[in-house]
């Protein structure tokens, strides 16, 4: 994740912050509950290793997609 995403970018879907499940790649989001399970996830930290290591979409501010986890 780059470290000049901001609020705006956030907001407007242009972090470039890739889902934790890309349904368009192919990705299937009910896998991701398999080994951690929905109820198992409280804290932020818990979350972030589902997203945070991809690798990005786009630049911040270039290009707008919908991403549940920005």
């Amino acid at each position: 994740m780059s470290p000049t995403v901001n609020l705006l970018d956030l907001l407007t879907h242009a972090s470039g912050i890739r889902d934790d499940a890309d349904e368009e790649d192919g990705e299937d989001h009910a896998a991701l509950w398999i080994e951690k399970p929905d109820y198992s996830v409280i804290d932020t930290r818990d979350f972030l290793p589902q997203f945070a290591y991809k690798k990005p979409d786009a630049e911040p501010g270039v290009d707008c997609r919908y991403c549940n986890v920005g």
